[in-house]
Formats: structure tokens, C-alpha cells, sequence
């Protein structure tokens, strides 16, 4: 059961996340295109999107929606219930007609949905958000709804069970993507290549191949980059742009998902995890039947000696193996149940939502766990079953075998086989699930560059409310006053990117005294922040000032509209002088040991005195984008200097004590501040650390559990094989100590037997952990595969535990009395 179970919860999270079809019409003409052969990027933007869609000859119909789910408010005029969070996905306007998904309610979006920006405020409910939110109410079609403050028409309800082409993520509604500046007012789309947050997904012709759609796709790329100049290879350092810019067509039959890629190799790994235990359940099965079969000697030899054929009694000795599979088999699935459950609270989330994935069995699930359990009564019944009907037929006429003591056991059997076997099994998954341990201790205890206790992120939907950038600089700043004033805060700021959120920025960038050489890219990671961040954040500033009040635009002037390209220079604006802050990777990659306070750079690809930034500061270096990659150089500058430091934000809050009691008065002061805006999400820095360690704490937590398992089973095996040797030698025992052994001989001379098999399945183990724990090098952090460290611990862990397991059979055989074990011979 435990052994079923268990490659079964792993299975069907394998086959949520990675094998199960989508549930629409014909899934396998679906395709994903993408870029890069070697590591596919699956992020196109809207203009070669549609470049894609009208000049293809492969595709019957091709679509783009947004990888993820946005946060949006929702609310119903009617009611008078507060706003709620909902999950948001933006679709191309054939996305449903290609998908071939019928509505249950209404209608979908068409390609008229898609023809001019801004021009379709339309919704599709998903089926499961309409029995939620409207009770299944069939006059929804026709109502306004309000996302993010903004009226939109529900035209329909899509059809029960489906939740978009994107795996792991379930919309709560679908809006067109012409619609995209309701929800984000301060972009743009429709003209600007240089957005890349769509995925594109096609249906192929019928006849047409893979291949030959790549082979079009490629044409179809190579036209787009001729005809966009910004993006062919300006420099020696875009050394990767062929390959970068070399499109593939993979398989679409199972949806797209981000997730893929974090989740393949850890999946992997616990597939061959539970495999591996479950090889050590059948172990141990197949052992307690090699004991059994001993006590059918006689029964097998009566059955051989009436005429019963060989062959007939290995069928009915398998039927029984195969029989008690099937049973613990049905247990299984009730601790599959269970522990897929408990494994979806590993699973990263989007934002703030969980993760979505449909893990409800099928007829595929069934029969893998059908044919795992028909597997496992085979593979543990075929050795018993033969060697139970090969016995000395005479001999075992004579004698009940159940009562009667043959002697010392062999040296060596198949039964001690089974235990080696078992320990160097154990010992490799205990080793590997040391190596995993050590890895998410190294990244917890890794100096992050803040500090990050009492530390607590607020998002909020101001950045999608349309507000000009004026309103929406004073609601931060009114913000920040008002949570500042709140007990228990110690300091409250504003920032574009917060540690290991997610999000980058970086952009072009001229430095004084330095030139950059052609192997390497020119810009650097970028962030704007108010005054008093570093305080908040826990960045310490190691030379120079913070910014200033007075080092921000009074008055920002409007955007406008449509936005210019982001890659055309920007004129100058107007206001006090341009500072900026470094951090230390900075200073020590363009000045070396230099003092840089005073020293200019520029933003852009080339220098422009009129856009210059003078740096003031430096501060300690923090790791904003992942824990295990060296800090990147950073540039600092003032919230809303720019265009791009005034869209969204986050609050980060320092308080005195726990942060999480704060989120209750701080979503008062939201309103108080402005009652349109609503918070999307909010999370203390330990939250965010422990987001980006999820992988690692799924691998070591599960990897740790099924170790221990694995342990427990060579623990049992090894118990059951030394329980059965000191039945079989109670006369032998007997004998020694009534010829006056002592009881300490006695004990070692039945633990002897355990330490060898123990030593020999121990040698094997560890010298198969040293080959296999290679392949799971990119899983560690701080630690090698071969780490002697780690294999001791885990050898003598195991030696502990087994010698424990077969101390108590020894210690009962001491116990042996002479006159009984001679009298019941």
C-alpha cells in the first residue's frame, strides 16, 4: 500500500503537471512556438504575434493569451459586496474558436473581439467562477461587472471543466487582449515590440508536420527581425543571438505552463525515489514469502506428489503474491489520495494564487495503479513461488517443516540477497536525500543582503487604475505617511522590484571612465525606490546618503498616447538634479577600488549630459533575482524620476515585531488613503524565500520522508530475515549454551550475520551513490555530489538503525533455555 501509494501520488502530479492532454477538441494538432532550441523561451509580443498568425500557411488558426494570471478587482454594480481578488487571463480573440471550447452559456470571443484597442470591454465567466460568484445564475449574459473599477459586458460562460491553455494557473475570467490598457493603463501593445508576455499557441493543418511548420516559422522569424533593425545583433556580446532567435515548434497537446520547467527534474528525481522504495516494499514482500514458502515445504510436497505440475502451483503461489498486490493496491490509492494533497502545498504559486491543477483520477490513473499493482505482485511473488516449488519432495514428506529446525542457515541466501539489496537501496535514497537537506540549509542560511525578519511587501492595483501619474505618486506618498504613523512600524517605502520577487528591470547604460567591451552586454538591473527604502528593506549603505525628498519630480508630466517606443530616445525632463545609489557589485565592476561618489553615468546607448546621473551612495549587495547566482551590479534611482519609476510599486514595511499583525490596519489605511484601490497580495520576506526555495523544499522535505520509508523497510527486512534464523537455529543455540556459550557469544555470533549484510548492502550502496548522485548535481547548492560528509552520516544513520532492527532477534535468542530448545526438536 504505502509502496502503490506512493508512486501513485507522485504519478498523478507528474501527469497534472506534465503528461495529461488538454481538455479540448483534437489536442494533438495543437503546437507552442518558441525560441531558442537549447533553453525555449516561450515569450512573444503582440506585433509578431499577429505578423505569425496572417502570414502562415501551416496553421489553421493561431492564438496568444498571457502565460499567467493578473490580479484583478472584481465586483457586481448590483450588489453591495465589497471588491474581490480574481484571477484574470487575456486571450487573442480566436482563442476559444481555435481551442475548439463551446460555451455552456452565451457566447466566446471572435475575431471581431480583437480588431480595435480598447473597443471590446468584454468578459467570459469560467464555468467554475460562475457557480461560484453568480450561483449558476443562466440570465448572467448581458451583465456589467466592474474589473479594477472598469465596466465590462459578460457575453459567456465557457464550458464546465475547462480552464485555459495554460497548465497549472485556472482564470477566473477571460478578456480580450485589445482590452490589455484597462488593466495596465501606463503600457502599451498593440505597436511595441519590445513587450514580450505572450504566449502563442496554433493548431496545425491537417498534414502538416512539425517539422515543416518549424521550417515556415523560421522564415516567418527571420522576415519579422529584417523588418525591426532595433533587434538585430548590434554588438560582439549578442554571441547567442542566432540561436536566441532560432524558432521551434513543440508539442501544444498538453498545454503551457512556466512550471515545466522547475518541475521536470524535481519530478524526476521523486519518481525515481518512490520507484526505488517500492522495489524495496517488493524486497520485503518477496522475503516474508520466501519464510512462508518454508512453511509450506510439506504442503508444496504433497501437492508435487499426488501429480500436480510445476507449473500450475508457480500460477497459483503468483495468484496469491498478485492477489495481496491488488488489495494493497486499493489501500493505495486511499494514501495516494491523501499525499497528492499534501504535495500541492509544495507547488509554487502564481502570484496570489495557488496553483491550480486538475489532479481528479481517470481511467489512465486507475490503470496505472492497476498495472503497478499486478507488477509488484509479479516481480515480489516470482523468486518465492519458484524456489517454494523446488523442494526435496522425500525428504520433506518426512518432516514438518514448520516445526522443525533445520540447522544453521547457509552463508549465504537468497533471502540475505534481498536485504543487501535492500540496505544499499536505502543507503542511496538517504544519501541523496542528505545532499537535498544540505542544499535548502545552505540557500536558508545564505545572507540574502537584508535583513528579513519583520520585513512586509504590500501590492496594490494602483498601477492598473488608469490614474494619471500625478494621483498616483500622491497615493504612495500618502500611503507611506499613513503607514509610517502606524505603532509598530519603524520605517515604510516605495519600490518598483522587491527582493526575490520575481521581477526585473535593467536597462542600457553609459558609465564615466569605463567602456564596455565587446564580449559584454551594456546594461545593468535597475530599480527605483523612495526615499528611506534601504532603512526599510534592511539594505545597509556602506558609502555615501539615501536619496532625498527633493530628488523626485514635484510634477510629472502626462504620458503620451500612444507611448513612444521604449527604445527611441526620451527627451530630457525637467527638475531637480539626477542622483542615483550603486551597489557593491557595481563599484567593484566599473571602479575597482575607486571611491564612485560623484562619478556620472547615463542611461541609454549613448551618452546624453542632459540625462546624466550623479551617484551619491552605495549600499551593502542584496539578491533580488535568485539565491543561487552571484549579485548582479544594481542601479538605484528616485521613484518617478522616469516614466518607467512611476507605474505600480510596492510598499515594504519594517516593523518592530510580527509583521503579519500589521496587514489588517494597513488594508484600513489603503481605503482611508483611497477606497478604489485594493490590495492584490501581501508577504512578509521570509514568504518570498521561501517561493523561490520551493523547489528545493519539495526535493528535501519528500526526498527526506521517502528516505526515511525506505529505511523503515530495510529495517523490517532485516528484522524478518533475523527472526527467522533464530528459529531455525533455537536447537543450535540450544546446544552452545548448554554446552555454557555465554550470552554476549551468543548475541554476537547472531549479530554477526546482520553487520555482514548490512557492511557488504552498505559498500554497494555507497558505491552506487557516488555514480548516481551525479545526476542530480543542478538540484545542489553548496555542496557536491560526492560529499564525504554526508554519505558517513548517512552510513552510519543506516548502520544504527539496522543493527537496532537486528538487536532484538539476537537478544532474544540469548534468551534461549537449553532443555526447551533441546526437548522441541
Amino acid at each position: 500500500a504505502l509502496g502503490i501509494g506512493a508512486n501513485t501520488a507522485i504519478f498523478t502530479l507528474t501527469d497534472a503537471i506534465l503528461l495529461r492532454w488538454l481538455p479540448v477538441e483534437d489536442p494533438q494538432e495543437l503546437v507552442v512556438l518558441a525560441r531558442n532550441p537549447s533553453r525555449p523561451s516561450y515569450a512573444f509580443n503582440y506585433p509578431d504575434y499577429r505578423y505569425v498568425r496572417d502570414h502562415n500557411r501551416s496553421y489553421s488558426g493561431v492564438i496568444a493569451f498571457s502565460g499567467g494570471a493578473r490580479p484583478v478587482s472584481f465586483s457586481i454594480p448590483a450588489r453591495h459586496e465589497g471588491p474581490q481578488l480574481v484571477a484574470l487571463a487575456m486571450v487573442s480573440g480566436n482563442y476559444f474558436e481555435v481551442l475548439r471550447v463551446q460555451p455552456a452559456l452565451g457566447r466566446v470571443f471572435n475575431t471581431v473581439d480583437n480588431e480595435t484597442e480598447g473597443a471590446h470591454p468584454f468578459v467570459v465567466l469560467s464555468h467554475a467562477f460562475w457557480k461560484r460568484a453568480f450561483g449558476e445564475d443562466s440570465g448572467v449574459v448581458g451583465r456589467d461587472v466592474l474589473l479594477n473599477g472598469r465596466r465590462f459586458q459578460v457575453i459567456g460562460v465557457a464550458r464546465e471543466g475547462f480552464t485555459g491553455a495554460s497548465v497549472g494557473v485556472a482564470p477566473d475570467l477571460f478578456a480580450p487582449i485589445v482590452m490589455y490598457r484597462s488593466f495596465n493603463p501606463s503600457a502599451s501593445f498593440w505597436n511595441t515590440r519590445m513587450q514580450w508576455w505572450l504566449t502563442v499557441m496554433a493548431r496545425l493543418k491537417p498534414g502538416v508536420t512539425k517539422a515543416k511548420a518549424e521550417t515556415e516559422l523560421n522564415v516567418l522569424w527571420q522576415q519579422i527581425l529584417q523588418n525591426d533593425p532595433r533587434r538585430r545583433p548590434v554588438a560582439t556580446w549578442d554571441k547567442e543571438y542566432k540561436i536566441n532567435n532560432t524558432a521551434v515548434v513543440q508539442s501544444g497537446s498538453t498545454g503551457q505552463s512556466y512550471l515545466r520547467n522547475q518541475a521536470t527534474k524535481p519530478l524526476t528525481v521523486l519518481m525515481i525515489t518512490v520507484a526505488l522504495v517500492l522495489v524495496i516494499a517488493c524486497a520485503n514482500v518477496a522475503n516474508l514469502q520466501l519464510a512462508r514458502g518454508i512453511t509450506r515445504r510439506r504442503e508444496i510436497a504433497v501437492r508435487l506428489a499426488v501429480g500436480a505440475g510445476r507449473g500450475r502451483l508457480i500460477s497459483q503461489l503468483l495468484t496469491e503474491s498478485i492477489t495481496l498486490s491488488i488489495l494493497g493496491g486499493v489501500a493505495g490509492l486511499l494514501f495516494a489520495w491523501v499525499g497528492v494533497r499534501v504535495l500541492l502545498g509544495f507547488l509554487p504559486r502564481f502570484g496570489p494564487f495557488a496553483m491550480q491543477l486538475n489532479l481528479s483520477p481517470d481511467l489512465r490513473l486507475l490503470g496505472f495503479a492497476f498495472g503497478l499493482a499486478v507488477l509488484t505482485g509479479i516481480l515480489s511473488g516470482l523468486a518465492p513461488a519458484f524456489r517454494a516449488t523446488r523442494p526435496d519432495v522425500a525428504p520433506a514428506l518426512k518432516t514438518d517443516a514448520a516445526t522443525s529446525s533445520e540447522g544453521r542457515a547457509p552463508l549465504w541466501d537468497l533471502r540475505r540477497t534481498l536485504v543487501c539489496f535492500q540496505v544499499a537501496l536505502s543507503l542511496l535514497l538517504l544519501a541523496g536525500a542528505g545532499l537535498f537537506v544540505r542544499t535548502l540549509a545552505n540557500l536558508k542560511n545564505l545572507d540574502p543582503g537584508m535583513t528579513r525578519e519583520n520585513l512586509l511587501l504590500v501590492e496594490t492595483n494602483v498601477g492598473q487604475l488608469g490614474y494619471e501619474p500625478q494621483r498616483e505618486r500622491g497615493f504612495h506618498e500618502r500611503l507611506r505617511e499613513e503607514v509610517q504613523r502606524l505603532p509598530g512600524v519603524r520605517a515604510a517605502a516605495t519600490a518598483a522590484i522587491t527582493p526575490l520577487s520575481g521581477s526585473r528591470w535593467n536597462n542600457n547604460v553609459q558609465i564615466e571612465g569605463y567602456r564596455w567591451r565587446p564580449d559584454e552586454p551594456p546594461h545593468v538591473d535597475m530599480n527605483a525606490v523612495t526615499p528611506r527604502y534601504f532603512e526599510a528593506a534592511g539594505i545597509p549603505i556602506v558609502l555615501g546618503r539615501d536619496f532625498r525628498d527633493g530628488e523626485s519630480l514635484a510634477v510629472l508630466p502626462k504620458r503620451p498616447d500612444p507611448p513612444p517606443d521604449p527604445r527611441a530616445e526620451q527627451p530630457d525632463i525637467p527638475g531637480p538634479p539626477r542622483v542615483a545609489i550603486v551597489n557593491e557589485t557595481f563599484v567593484r565592476k566599473f571602479f575597482g577600488t575607486e571611491s564612485p561618489i560623484g562619478r556620472r553615468l547615463c542611461m541609454g546607448e549613448k551618452w546624453n549630459p542632459e540625462r546624466t546621473y550623479e551617484i551619491v551612495g552605495v549600499v551593502r549587495d542584496a539578491r533580488y533575482f535568485d539565491l543561487r547566482k552571484p549579485v548582479e551590479p544594481m542601479i538605484y534611482q528616485p521613484m518617478y524620476r522616469e516614466p518607467r519609476g512611476g507605474s505600480g510599486g510596492a510598499l515594504v514595511v519594517r516593523t518592530t515585531g510580527d509583521a503579519d499583525g500589521l496587514i489588517a490596519q494597513i488594508r484600513r489605511r489603503v481605503a482611508d488613503v483611497d477606497g478604489a484601490v485594493s490590495i492584490t497580495e501581501t508577504r512578509t520576506m521570509i514568504d518570498n524565500l521561501n517561493r523561490t526555495l520551493v523547489q528545493e523544499r519539495f526535493v528535501a522535505t519528500l526526498g527526506t520522508f521517502f528516505g526515511a520509508v525506505a529505511l523503515l523497510l530495510a529495517a523490517i527486512g532485516l528484522y524478518g530475515v533475523m527472526s527467522q534464523s533464530v528459529s531455525r537455529r533455537t536447537r543450535e543455540i540450544g546446544i552452545r549454551m548448554a554446552l555454557g556459550a555465554e550470552a554476549r557469544r551468543v548475541l554476537w555470533l547472531v549479530l554477526r550475520d546482520a553487520l555482514l549484510m548490512v557492511t557488504v548492502g552498505a559498500i554497494v550502496g555507497a558505491g552506487t551513490a557516488l555514480v548516481v548522485t551525479r545526476y542530480a548535481e543542478s538540484l545542489l547548492y553548496g555542496i557536491k555530489p560526492q560529499d564525504p560528509t554526508t554519505l558517513a552520516a548517512t552510513a552510519v544513520l543506516l548502520l544504527a538503525v539496522t543493527m537496532l532492527a537486528g538487536f532484538v532477534p539476537a537478544r532474544r535468542a540469548t534468551r534461549v533455555q537449553p532443555m526447551f530448545a533441546l526437548r522441541h526438536e
